[in-house]
């Protein structure tokens, strides 16, 4: 065998060898972002909540403290 067959039979199992692996882990990788990308977006929707709790919680203390109906209607 010639040193380019051998380069060629050696990187066929090379390719043989890792490439389940390299499967495995691209696979792995992606369900793994696109768990954070559902908790960053569970996230986010906490916080929207969170500022419409707030901004009522304000509408209501400008309605009763500070003698007027909120700017913002």
């Amino acid at each position: 065998m010639n040193a380019t067959a051998r380069q060629n039979a050696s990187s066929s199992a090379l390719d043989i060898t890792l490439q389940p692996m390299l499967d495995f882990f691209t696979t792995w990788s992606q369900n793994v972002f696109a768990l954070q990308r559902a908790q960053f977006d569970a996230l986010g929707s906490w916080q929207a909540s969170l500022a419409a709790m707030n901004q009522e919680l304000w509408d209501e203390w400008v309605s009763r403290w500070a003698g007027g109906v909120p700017l913002d209607g």
